[in-house]
């Protein structure tokens, strides 16, 4: 059997669980999800209060299977398919969520997952750096958002291109996850070998990437 290409990775899990625990006063007003997938951070993010769902997603087939989990579980949202920030035109939010594609590989597809998955690149910043440069015309006033963000990417790179935004980051938590031998395989090399032990950590012939959760708002140095 073909697993299911839009099911919950350990990264959503992840989070889930940083909302969850250590997220969850921020999630009020207006919500929006880029990149809803499953639809399961959607869904969480209802049930933990906020008043409004927006998502949006490139694959119309993920915006489907979000509007069967949501009305599964009894929630509304409004569901949009398009590409990043496209569908999303002058408006804001008070808090934006992303578990946005990362990997760093140059392969087109990878067996068991939507296209989405691999639009990193070969560096991972592919979509990350779209989506982060959105950030500000689109959070309201005192609006957070919440991204996973893998350490390989390169924190310092990300903390530039925000504060050129008048934007500052800080993290929420901080976890390693198993490379699979299959996804080291695609993986680019140079990403794997020039991270440092705080990014990747290798253990005999095991990989663990570390991923970690930002939160990111309008630098109080900055606003106004």
């Amino acid at each position: 059997m073909n697993p299911d290409p839009w099911r919950p990775s350990e990264y959503t899990a992840f989070l889930l669980h940083t909302l969850e625990t250590g997220a969850r006063h921020l999630v009020h007003g207006t919500v929006l999800e880029i990149g809803v997938g499953s639809g399961a951070v959607l869904a969480a993010l209802g049930a933990l209060g906020a008043d409004r769902l927006v998502g949006t997603d490139i694959d119309p087939e993920a915006v489907a299977q979000a509007a069967t989990l949501l009305g599964e579980v009894g929630q509304a949202a409004e569901l949009l398919v398009g590409d990043l920030w496209t569908p999303l035109a002058g408006r804001r939010f008070n808090l934006i969520v992303a578990n946005p594609p990362h990997f760093a590989t140059a392969a087109a597809t990878y067996p068991g997952r939507p296209p989405s998955w691999s639009k990193g690149g070969p560096d991972g910043r592919g979509v990350m750096d779209p989506l982060l440069r959105g950030l500000r015309r689109h959070l309201a006033p005192g609006g957070h958002a919440i991204l996973v963000h893998s350490a390989f990417l390169g924190t310092a790179a990300t903390v530039r291109l925000l504060a050129g935004q008048g934007l500052a980051m800080r993290r929420v938590a901080s976890a390693m996850m198993p490379l699979a031998p299959e996804k080291r395989a695609v993986m680019t090399p140079a990403v794997l070998d020039g991270a440092g032990p705080d990014a990747v950590r290798r253990l005999g012939h095991h990989t663990f990437l570390t991923a970690d959760i930002m939160d990111i708002s309008i630098d109080p140095d900055e606003d106004g």
